[in-house]
């Protein structure tokens, strides 16, 4: 089985404190729900230990609905050690463990690493058919010794902090309100690639993003970015669609980065979005379009400058 290999390597003696979940965008809520258990971890002197499905279990129990992530497994990781959890173990959910138990479950993570507590939120669920949930899972515990905090969620302007909310935001656009919920600016890491240079043409040459896997993006529309490359930041003026002024179907992220010049072909950078300024349009010229980027740039440049007021 695939989590035996995974897990193998972080057997331990010591008594952790832990929490099992996907984590996906590790938001706010996530972060009040780890201060929690960082602070039992703590007072019981355990390490703080997080097991974070690599992919939402929903992606492989109902295949026609296809989940993307808010953020990668690699920056997950390290969002939630860079928060004070001690040990992060990632798995894969996949076939085999979707038909374990709960018992069965808890019991393969128990032969690794000793548990002393378990942290859940309110629609917790493991084990096939998500047989042990937030009601039963206290009986569980006192039969295999290690106790249970149950954390409430909490909420962003009367909307809960999920994952799932977030992901509807994002996919609406509206990324100023998805960075309230995270707590961060919602970012998009990728390699820059060659494209077709109509922006060159247009006097706006772009950076060509391609597009990561399995990560969720927000609506076509053009944004106003932070890119950040390197160890430096600029003010960008990202475009995400399929160029309908020229008849293009292939859906693409472009950016023009404000002020900066350089060759960055095969170079990763990371787009940090910040506000969604306009739908995408077909325009009746290329001409038509160059005044309107110019106008874009003008925004959000502006925009940009105050970009700390639209977080709060």
């Amino acid at each position: 089985m695939l989590i035996d290999e995974e897990i193998s390597d972080f057997k331990s003696i010591n008594s952790h404190t832990i929490s099992i979940g996907v984590f996906d965008g590790v938001h706010k809520g996530h972060k009040y729900f780890l201060s929690k258990l960082l602070s039992e971890s703590k007072k019981s002197q355990s390490t703080p230990t997080v097991i974070t499905f690599k992919t939402h279990p929903l992606s492989l129990l109902n295949p026609t609905i296809k989940i993307k992530n808010i953020t990668t497994t690699n920056d997950k990781i390290k969002m939630i050690k860079n928060f004070g959890i001690t040990s992060v173990i990632p798995v894969t959910f996949d076939r085999n463990l979707s038909e374990l138990s709960g018992e069965e479950f808890i019991n393969k993570i128990k032969s690794i690493i000793k548990i002393s507590s378990l942290f859940i939120g309110p629609d917790f669920s493991i084990g096939k058919n998500r047989e042990t949930n937030n009601t039963n899972i206290k009986d569980l515990s006192h039969k295999l010794n290690f106790k249970v905090f149950e954390i409430p969620k909490i909420k962003q302007d009367s909307l809960i902090i999920r994952s799932t909310n977030i992901r509807s935001l994002i996919t609406d656009g509206k990324v100023n309100l998805a960075s309230k919920m995270l707590g961060y600016p919602f970012f998009i890491k990728g390699l820059v690639i060659k494209g077709l240079s109509r922006g060159k043409k247009l006097g706006f040459p772009t950076a060509n993003i391609k597009i990561p896997d399995n990560i969720i993006l927000p609506s076509n529309g053009i944004y106003a970015t932070h890119v950040s490359i390197g160890k430096n930041k600029y003010f960008g003026a990202t475009s995400i669609g399929n160029n309908p002024t020229f008849n293009e179907t292939d859906k693409t992220i472009e950016t023009f980065i404000i002020g900066f010049n350089d060759d960055i072909y095969n170079k990763n950078i990371c787009l940090e979005f910040i506000h969604r300024i306009r739908d995408e349009i077909k325009f009746s010229s290329a001409n038509k379009l160059s005044i309107q980027m110019a106008n874009d740039v003008e925004k959000i440049t502006n925009i940009l400058k105050n970009t700390s007021s639209l977080l709060n």
